[in-house]
């Protein structure tokens, strides 16, 4: 058997000159960096992988970036370079600076575990159904996601030779299938010459067969070689280990956990994901623990509303059906927000909390109507959480199955903070066939969406406009007609209102104003929350004044029907700090240990964190806990 080597298509006369342009999907205004582009892309393979799999454990990143003394040398990358350098040196190419054949290979590999790997025949030409060796490597702007994966369009794995300066990439796969193990390589470049010959923009690195189609080698010497050069983690693990060769030099290990945390804190929030981030100076876990931590410290400073919204997508991802209020059905045949899609008997209280800033869970039933023939309507529904905070922005963040879509226009609702979570079968397809290849935006002219649905714009309209729409019913209802409350959600003062008659006040005969002083209360943020992570609770800093040193004194119960948590605590439950429970983490604080389920805990740093865990996840924890200064 020949070596695996690079190979290039021959142009004939007859073929036309074309450069791709699929990169160009993922260079707008709502993906930040080239970072994001492969991370967003990335991590939305690998949990679409994950799902194929049927594994319901988290599915696990490692992206390691390898530059400087950590580069691949020349001479180990020169064998999987066979035949590349002419070609990767041709003139009109489109690579602005190739690197040298003796250069050193700084590298990105991003792996995933717990996913299937690239199933289905590695020698198929043409498309079959579930071959995903075939549409990850050979299928252009076509994918196999038929509707109900988080991808549609087939052009996201060009971010992966975006990513790399020579417009190039490796995958490297073991199949949970037959536990066989693949590598080949995928080069997009432009077309090209060398000398009199032209050649197409598409190259492989593999084995040909008699025909000159390329196949990927499964030689374990090649591949042991492959993974020692390349630093891959993966063994027999069935999953993709996906290589970038000379990797653009802007990667950043900074860059790459922020785009994590703007793009899939939803999913490691729940628990399904985690993602490691290696360089040579360490490595960065980002999972349910750490991940507020994380935001404080590698988030830009444009991002910094991200981390209240973590709070809230905290408790949106565990929140129970008891937490939600159900509205009224949406009608079947055009859904429109109306004010009786709101329960008239949960109206005052929805209100009342709404003005207390508590958290609140909405879920709106939807049916979908499909133009298929034979196809029935599916019943669905939607998810939107919100908590009204100050937040000056009033966006709103829309996510599809952990997906943050982040170029939705939607209206602004001031002072409200916001998630819409679509994840239920039917209302979550709609939304995903909506997409543009970036995963940015919902358009209604996109090809897989215009003619597959009954009034497909009125669902988007309905979804995009959920949070406004929630709220102007809240608002509406409020029977002491507070002019205020409207203005300050959904108005923006400016200076041509100066002078202007305030809501409320009354005219006197000479024409002056007498001022009604209208004072709204707002409510006093607390200087700790407490959060929910895997097993256990969590305590730490929020958006209060904390004096320190001062001692807090937290209890924990599991909850019951009826009576006190706390007063029907057991020993035989747990016990605080004892096996099984464990302090998982722990920073600015030093634990005194109280009662069985009480600790006396002393705060000697304001940016305090405490988290425990070890406890019963089939149970309900009731936690409690108090402030009490030191002086007292």
């Amino acid at each position: 058997m020949s070596a695996p080597h690079w190979q290039f298509n021959d142009r004939r006369r007859k073929d036309p000159i074309r450069d791709p342009i699929q990169g160009e999907f993922f260079a707008n205004e709502a993906i930040k960096n080239p970072e994001e582009a492969l991370v967003r892309e990335g991590i939305q393979n690998s949990l679409d992988a994950a799902a194929r799999s049927g594994r319901i454990d988290p599915v696990k990143i490692r992206i390691h970036l390898a530059s400087g003394e950590s580069a691949a040398s020349a001479s180990a990358v020169g064998e999987f370079m066979l035949d590349a350098w002419d070609h990767l040196h041709a003139k009109g190419n489109g690579i602005k600076h190739p690197p040298a054949k003796n250069a050193a290979c700084p590298f990105l590999a991003f792996e995933d575990f717990g996913t299937c790997g690239l199933n289905g025949d590695v020698s198929a030409s043409e498309e079959e159904t579930g071959n995903l060796f075939f549409y990850f490597f050979r299928a252009e702007g076509r994918s196999e996601k038929l509707g109900e994966k988080r991808g549609r369009w087939g052009v996201g794995k060009h971010v992966f030779p975006s990513a790399s300066q020579i417009n190039s990439f490796f995958g490297f796969t073991v199949r949970s299938e037959d536990k066989k193990q693949y590598l080949m390589g995928r080069s997009v470049l432009k077309c090209h010459s060398i000398g009199s010959d032209g050649y197409m923009p598409d190259g492989f690195f593999g084995i040909p067969d008699q025909d000159g189609f390329m196949t990927p080698t499964n030689d374990d010497k090649v591949i042991d070689r492959f993974r020692r050069t390349f630093q891959i983690a993966r063994t027999s693990e069935p999953g993709l280990s996906i290589v970038m060769p000379w990797v653009n030099p802007e990667f950043t290990e900074r860059q790459l956990v922020s785009a994590v945390l703007r793009g899939y804190f939803y999913p490691i929030l729940e628990g399904a994901l985690e993602v490691t981030v290696e360089t040579a100076e360490g490595r960065t876990i980002i999972n349910e623990s750490t991940i507020t931590e994380l935001s404080l410290s590698h988030l830009d400073k444009g991002d910094e509303d991200l981390r209240p919204m973590l709070r809230l997508g905290a408790w949106a991802a565990f929140a129970k059906s008891g937490e939600f209020t159900i509205l009224n059905p949406a009608e079947p045949m055009r859904p429109v927000w109306i004010p009786e899609l709101v329960p008239a008997d949960k109206l005052d209280a929805l209100r009342t909390r709404f003005d207390a800033g508590e958290r609140i869970a909405i879920r709106a039933p939807l049916t979908v109507r499909f133009k298929e023939k034979g196809k029935n309507p599916q019943t669905s529904h939607l998810d939107f959480f919100l908590i009204r905070d100050g937040y000056e922005s009033g966006k709103t963040i829309f996510l599809r199955e952990g997906i943050i879509i982040s170029g939705v226009k939607a209206p602004l609702v001031r002072g409200v903070r916001s998630l819409v979570v679509a994840s239920d079968g039917a209302i979550a397809t709609l939304l995903g066939d909506a997409e543009n290849p970036s995963h940015t935006e919902w358009l209604t002219a996109s090809a897989h969406f215009a003619e597959k649905y009954y009034h497909g714009r009125s669902y988007l309209d309905f979804v995009i406009r959920c949070v406004y729409e929630f709220v102007k019913i809240l608002t509406a209802s409020d029977k002491k007609g507070d002019p205020l409350l409207l203005l300050s959600l959904f108005a923006i003062p400016s200076k041509s209102e100066e002078g202007a008659a305030r809501p409320g006040a009354k005219k006197k005969p000479d024409g002056n104003e007498t001022p009604n002083k209208i004072d709204i209360p707002q409510p006093k943020p607390k200087p700790f929350k407490v959060e929910r992570v895997k097993g256990g609770f969590c305590v730490s800093r929020s958006d209060g004044e904390l004096q320190v040193p001062a001692t807090l004194i937290i209890q924990a119960a599991y909850d019951v029907r009826r009576g006190s948590p706390l007063g029907k605590y057991r020993p035989a439950d747990f016990t605080l700090v004892r096996p099984p429970i464990n302090v998982e983490s722990h920073a600015g604080v030093k634990i005194r240990e109280g009662q069985p389920n009480q600790l006396l805990v002393d705060v000697v740093d304001p940016n305090f964190r405490l988290a425990l865990n070890g406890f019963d996840t089939r149970r309900d924890l009731f936690v409690k806990v108090d402030l009490q200064s030191v002086e007292d």
